[in-house]
C-alpha cells in the first residue's frame, strides 16, 4: 500500500477521523483524508503546521523551517496531500530537481501564489472562479490544475435540522473579511433579528434587543446550533476581497436547508441565482443587501422553495462525491 503524507493547519491527526466519527464534528475539514485513509497509508506528521505569526518575515521562516522538518523526517513517502497552502514548496523544487520523485497534490484554497509549480503534480481548488483565475496566470501549467467542488457531510447536519427553530431571522457566521458593519447597518434599518459570530469585539457595542453579537471561540457543534435557531444565512464580504471567501458559511446554510444572501464578491464558483438557493447582492451596498433581505422574509412561498433546493443541492454536492474525486485524481 502506498503511504500518503497528509498536512494541514488544522485537524491534522487520527484524533479527528474519531472525533467525526462521533458526529461531533463535519467531515468535510478533514478534506478527504479520511476517506484516503481506507485506500492509502496515510501519515500524519507529529508536528502540525501552526503559522499564526502576524510578521511576514517569521511567517517565511517559519514555513521554511517546518518545511525542512517535514522533509527530514518523511522524504521517503510516495504521496504528499496538502490542504492548506505555503507547506510543500520544499519538496516542490526538490522534485525538480530529481530529489524527491513521489507525487504532490495540494489545495489552493485563496488564489494564492504557486512556488515551483512544475513540481507540483495537480494544484486542486474548489471554486470554478478561482480555477479560472489560476489557469490565466499560469497558462503553461493549465493542465495541472483541477478544481473540485467542496460539499458538506450532510449526515452530519440531519439531527440539527430537525431541530430547527428559527427564532432569529438572519446569521453570519464567518470570520474572514466579513463585513458586518454593514449587515447590522441593514438589521437595524429593516428591524430584523440577527445572529453575528465573528473575531471583531469592537462590534460588541452593537449588541441590542434584536442583535447578537459573539466572539467567543466555539465548537462546530455550537456553530451549527446557532445555524439551528436561524432562517437566512448572510455572507456579506468586505468590498475589497479578491480570493475565494464564506465557502464554509455557504455549506454550513446549505446542508441546514437555509437559503442564502451572498455578496457577489465571494468567488464561491457557484451560481446561487441560478440554483435557485438564494441571492447576490452588491458588495458594500447597503440598498441592494436591504432588498435582497426584504424579498425572502416577506415571500414565505419563495423561502420554502429556495430552502427545499438548498437541502437537493447539499445531498447531489456532498462531501463523498468530494472524497470520490480526490480518490480518483490521486490514484491515477
Amino acid at each position: 500500500m502506498q503511504t500518503l503524507l497528509y498536512l494541514n493547519n488544522y485537524a491534522n491527526s487520527f484524533e479527528y477521523i474519531n472525533i467525526v466519527n462521533e458526529k461531533k464534528y463535519p467531515r468535510q475539514h478533514l478534506w478527504g483524508v479520511d476517506y484516503l485513509s481506507n485506500h492509502f497509508s496515510v501519515i500524519f506528521p507529529y508536528k502540525t503546521f501552526k503559522n499564526n505569526s502576524k510578521n511576514r518575515i517569521k511567517r517565511i521562516l517559519y514555513c521554511i523551517k517546518y518545511q525542512i522538518y517535514i522533509y527530514r523526517n518523511y522524504h521517503n513517502v510516495d504521496i504528499i496531500y496538502a490542504a492548506c497552502n505555503h507547506i510543500t514548496e520544499i519538496f516542490s523544487l526538490l522534485k525538480i530537481m530529481r530529489f524527491y520523485h513521489g507525487k504532490i497534490f495540494y489545495i489552493n484554497h485563496h488564489n494564492n501564489s504557486i512556488m515551483f509549480i512544475s513540481g507540483i503534480d495537480r494544484i486542486i481548488t474548489i471554486s470554478d472562479d478561482i480555477k479560472n483565475i489560476l489557469v490565466k496566470r499560469y497558462p503553461k501549467y493549465k493542465q495541472k490544475i483541477i478544481n473540485i467542488n467542496w460539499g458538506g457531510d450532510t449526515t452530519f447536519y440531519e439531527s440539527f435540522v430537525i431541530g430547527r427553530t428559527e427564532e432569529y431571522t438572519f446569521i453570519q457566521n464567518g470570520k474572514s473579511s466579513r463585513d458586518n458593519v454593514l449587515l447590522v447597518k441593514a438589521l437595524n434599518i429593516i428591524s430584523k433579528s440577527g445572529i453575528i459570530y465573528c473575531i471583531d469585539n469592537s462590534l460588541l457595542s452593537l449588541n441590542n434587543e434584536k442583535i447578537i453579537i459573539k466572539t467567543c471561540d466555539i465548537s462546530s457543534i455550537e456553530n451549527i446550533r446557532l445555524l439551528s435557531i436561524c432562517k437566512i444565512m448572510v455572507i456579506p464580504i468586505i468590498i475589497t476581497n479578491k480570493s475565494l471567501c464564506g465557502l464554509t458559511s455557504f455549506i454550513d446554510a446549505i446542508c441546514m436547508g437555509m437559503p442564502v444572501i451572498v455578496s457577489d464578491n465571494a468567488f464561491l464558483g457557484i451560481d446561487v441565482e441560478k440554483e435557485n438557493i438564494g441571492f447576490f447582492y452588491r458588495a458594500g451596498d447597503i440598498h441592494s443587501l436591504m432588498e435582497k433581505m426584504n424579498i425572502l422574509i416577506s415571500d414565505t412561498d419563495l423561502y420554502n422553495i429556495f430552502s427545499r433546493n438548498c437541502m437537493l443541492y447539499s445531498y447531489k454536492n456532498n462531501y463523498d462525491k468530494f472524497c470520490n474525486s480526490l480518490l480518483k485524481l490521486i490514484s491515477q
